[in-house]
Parts: structure tokens; C-alpha cells; sequence
């Protein structure tokens, strides 16, 4: 019968729905609670044995005000000598110097200063020709490796899906390149669900592609 159809129809369509809203905030819920309880963990029992009694949430509590403190420690001389210091002795551990350099590499070029972070986001002809790749703008070829390019040429780093820590190096001219009005959270975001999160600003530099091909 037509209206079953139609009432099966609206019925899935409005579960799909349902689905939708519930499992991102689900998956949220369960993120932050299990970030909580292992921050919480973190503290261990110092909460019971100078307070008398547990601090639900003083891991976090700690977290954010032990961040901005480590940073403006880090900044002054004895800060910065400390942490070239611990920068040295986990790069003489094998296993760990990769991770770690790779995860401080990311880090600063995410939200580090202004000489690390990348700049912009654009779009690059990248593995072949006609096929596009997002890519962050990390600066200017400069030096030894602009000596033997012709023109300008900027460093980009094009990251893999879904993992971004991992990615190319590439020396492209600037002018085979076009830029995207996203910013570089929200392309990362596209990067990491592998595509599934499109802004509406790339949508637009999208079909601006397209049209100009």
C-alpha cells in the first residue's frame, strides 16, 4: 500500500536522523567522561589524602590551569633551558624520539607560533594531474631548495586520511595552486573524515575547480 510505504519511509528516514544526532553526542559524552575519569586517575589519591575527600573533575581542573603554567614556565630561561634539556634526553630513546618529534612537529604547526603554524590551505595536483589534493601551505621554498627551481615555489604538506601526522613534502609553484577559504581546523576536519565533513566554503572552491578545468 502507498501510505505503508510512505509511513515505512518517513520511519527510516526519521531514524537515520535520530542516528545522526545521537551517535556524535554519544560518542562525545563517552569521550570527555573517559578523558575526565583518566585525568582524575592521573591525580591519584591526592585529592583524599589532603582534602579528605574525592574532587570529581580536579584532574581537568588542574589540566587547564597546568597548561597555561607549564607554557609561561617554558618561556622565560630557565624554562627554556629545562625543556631543551628533556627535548634531549627523549631524543637519545630510540622508540620514543620518533613519536615524539612527530607529535611536536604537528602540534606546532597546528597551533604553535606564527614561524611554525601552517599559513593557509590550498588545493594542489597531487598524486597525478586533474586529481586534487588538500595541502598546508607550511611557507617559501627557500635556499638550497629554491637554488635549482625556476619562479616562485612554496612548501606544501599534504597529509594522509585519516591520520594527518603523516604525510608528503612538496615544492609546487605557487601559481599551480588554489587557495581554499577554509581555515586549518576546518580542513583538517576534512582530512580526518576522510571527507565526509565539507564546509560550505570548500563546497563553493570545489565547484570553483570543476569550472575552471
Amino acid at each position: 500500500m502507498p501510505l505503508l510505504r510512505s509511513l515505512r519511509r518517513q520511519l527510516r528516514v526519521s531514524f537515520l536522523t535520530g542516528l545522526a544526532v545521537v551517535v556524535p553526542l554519544f560518542l562525545t559524552f563517552s569521550l570527555l567522561r573517559g578523558a575526565v575519569r583518566l585525568l582524575d586517575r592521573t591525580v591519584g589519591d591526592l585529592p583524599a589524602h589532603y582534602l579528605g575527600r574525592d574532587v570529581p573533575g580536579l584532574g581537568v581542573i588542574l589540566l587547564i590551569v597546568g597548561i597555561p603554567l607549564v607554557g609561561a614556565l617554558s618561556r622565560n630561561f630557565v624554562g627554556r633551558r629545562l625543556v631543551a634539556w628533556g627535548e634531549a634526553v627523549l631524543a637519545n630513546i630510540p622508540i620514543v624520539r620518533p613519536v615524539y618529534k612527530g607529535a611536536r612537529e604537528v602540534v606546532h604547526a597546528v597551533v604553535g607560533t606564527q614561524e611554525h603554524q601552517f599559513s593557509r590551505v590550498v588545493l594542489v595536483e597531487y598524486p597525478k594531474a586533474e586529481t586534487w589534493a588538500v595541502a598546508f601551505v607550511t611557507g617559501e621554498a627557500r635556499g638550497a631548495v629554491a637554488a635549482p627551481l625556476s619562479g616562485d615555489h612554496l612548501t606544501l604538506f599534504v597529509p594522509t586520511t585519516p591520520n594527518p601526522t603523516s604525510g608528503f613534502l612538496l615544492f609546487v609553484p605557487a601559481a599551480a595552486t588554489r587557495p581554499l577559504e577554509l581555515s586549518v581546523e576546518e580542513a583538517m576536519k576534512v582530512v580526518i573524515s576522510a571527507g565526509l565533513v565539507l564546509p560550505e566554503g570548500e563546497a563553493r572552491s570545489a565547484r570553483g575547480v570543476g569550472g575552471g578545468g
